[in-house]
């Protein structure tokens, strides 16, 4: 009788499961851990930033998202400009607390620092979505609208988290 019996297929690919090296393994319970942190640190910068940024500080900060997203264009790793990003909204706060906070940890507090093997951290669209995050805050730091900052961050930072919270299961 046809269609009775065993039959061999080929495996499929497991396209949840990710391959990490033992340095990215070992960095999987700091990285939520570092996100908080970066929440309750730059959530307020981005705030404090929309009202005591000055013209070239609201400028740096552009100029590191436009780096970024000619690195993303370029096919080019992106983790340096968009920790630039970060390292420029803290300096405009005037606050030197800020700036000193985020310098401690440097450009491995952008998680896809820590996770280079993980396809999004070279994937066009998330990078995109990153951008367009950026642009939020950008917005509000220009407008000078704090509570837009703050919230802006905020989602920035707990869509990273989100992004990295599933790696710590």
């Amino acid at each position: 009788m046809q269609g009775k019996g065993i039959f061999v297929a080929e495996p499929q690919a497991d396209r949840n499961r990710v391959h990490l090296t033992p340095g990215e393994i070992k960095s999987i319970p700091e990285t939520p851990e570092l996100l908080e942190f970066r929440l309750a640190i730059e959530v307020e910068s981005a705030a404090i930033s929309a009202y005591r940024r000055s013209p070239q500080q609201e400028e740096a900060i552009r100029d590191a998202n436009q780096i970024m997203i000619a690195n993303i264009e370029a096919g080019a790793p992106t983790v340096e400009a968009d920790f630039a990003f970060h390292s420029a909204i803290a300096r405009a706060t005037n606050n030197h607390y800020y700036s000193e906070s985020l310098a401690r940890f440097g450009p491995r507090s952008i998680p896809r620092s820590q996770f280079p093997t993980l396809p999004d951290a070279k994937d066009v669209d998330y990078l995109t979505g990153v951008i367009a995050e950026h642009a939020r805050i950008i917005d509000a730091i220009a407008d000078q609208d704090p509570d837009g900052a703050r919230a802006a961050m905020r989602e920035h930072l707990l869509n990273s988290q989100k992004r990295y919270r599933w790696l710590a299961r």
